[in-house]
């Protein structure tokens, strides 16, 4: 009779130690798929900012080309008034 309870109780803990692995399995799984994300977050955060620096560039150079030409022809126009009125 001592035995059977010993033997029950050994049972249940190995039953209990099984269910402990499985969870313990279980969040390894989890913490590697979150450790996955974390690291294409972290890629796509720096094509994200490679991206917008290059944008940030292209915008600056279009915005300096744009004041160029309107102080260009701004220019010209004033040249062509001054040829204008001295005529």
């Amino acid at each position: 009779m001592e035995i059977e309870s010993i033997q029950d109780k050994l049972d249940t803990v190995k039953i209990k130690m099984n269910e402990n692995i499985q969870f313990a399995l279980k969040n390894t799984d989890k913490i590697e798929d979150i450790q996955q994300k974390s690291e294409l977050l972290s890629e796509s955060s720096n094509t994200f900012r490679e991206k917008s620096n290059n944008l940030k560039s292209k915008m600056c150079s279009k915005y300096w080309k744009q004041n160029i030409m309107i102080s260009f022809i701004i220019l010209l126009v004033i040249i062509i008034i001054i040829l204008a009125v001295q005529k």
